[in-house]
């Protein structure tokens, strides 16, 4: 559940996913939203090579649309 516009939702759209303001990592790091530390954390573990790191996020957020669709499915069956 997420609150958007005084309003709480179930979060089932990746829009829920990168409206919500995120809570700090165990870094103490604070991301906008729940999708660009998704986005973030990967960039931490994988290796991106200098100059594909904007790259890199489009493909990140690309996949994150389609795995909260997935999740949703398989959550349903």
């Amino acid at each position: 559940m997420v609150l958007i516009d005084e309003r709480i939702e179930m979060a089932d759209t990746f829009d829920h996913y990168a409206a919500v303001t995120d809570a700090p990592d165990r870094d103490r790091r604070v991301f906008r939203n729940k999708m660009e530390r998704v986005i973030m954390e990967m960039l931490d573990f994988y290796k991106i090579e200098e100059g594909f790191e904007d790259l890199a996020r489009q493909v990140a957020r690309t996949a994150c649309h389609k795995l909260v669709k997935d999740m949703l499915y398989e959550a349903r069956t």
